[in-house]
């Protein structure tokens, strides 16, 4: 894991600032660091995709294309939270793949596209804009989607898992023609089991 510090002020010519640490960049709007009204420090960490930590933290999630970058920004020794205008991160991945922005949402601790909108994706250079600050990385597009789609989630949260005990829906139709699947498919693997001694 590499932090890296940078202290940042309004240019005088009014260009955004940029700063980065190996393949990973990010620009922040002048407007941005007007409104703070002293100079600012930008604290960058980044997880390379080459680290352990980086290789435990995907195999649970997978998909991930990038390195993983985490960003906070502070003025006058406050955090900076929303943004009134949208920073841009550089991220590079293999480009073998189509991938998309995302952050990780620290209240679900799954990733996320919302408020991470995708620039552009040239030659595995993947330009992303967001209004808040976080960790960020790019993500496989199908791993997203799957994820998105998924009713995992849903089924296996608290309220999920309450609901399934709140009500008898093992008697309902539906699962009545599952069980009798599911024992059909166990009767034909027993009978499968002794033609083959």
């Amino acid at each position: 894991t590499v932090m890296v510090g940078v202290a940042i002020a309004v240019p005088e010519d009014g260009s955004p600032v940029a700063f980065g640490y190996g393949n990973i960049s990010v620009e922040v709007p002048s407007a941005i660091l007007e409104s703070l009204g002293a100079p600012g420090v930008a604290v960058m960490g980044l997880l390379p995709a080459t680290s352990a930590l980086f290789n435990l933290l995907n195999s649970s999630e997978g998909g991930m294309q990038s390195d993983i970058l985490s960003l906070d920004l502070f003025a006058n020794g406050t955090a900076v939270k929303d943004l009134a205008e949208p920073i841009q991160l550089t991220l590079v991945s293999d480009g073998s793949q189509p991938a998309t922005c995302a952050y990780l949402d620290e209240e679900t601790k799954t990733w996320s596209t919302a408020g991470v909108s995708l620039v552009s994706v040239q030659n595995g250079t993947i330009i992303c804009a967001t209004r808040h600050l976080s960790i960020f990385g790019a993500i496989l597009k199908s791993a997203f989607a799957a994820l998105a789609c998924s009713n995992a989630a849903a089924i296996f949260s608290e309220q999920g898992l309450r609901s399934l005990g709140s009500r008898l829906w093992i008697f309902e139709w539906s699962a009545i023609l599952n069980w009798i699947t599911l024992l059909l498919g166990v009767s034909l693997m027993a009978k499968a089991r002794k033609a083959d001694r």
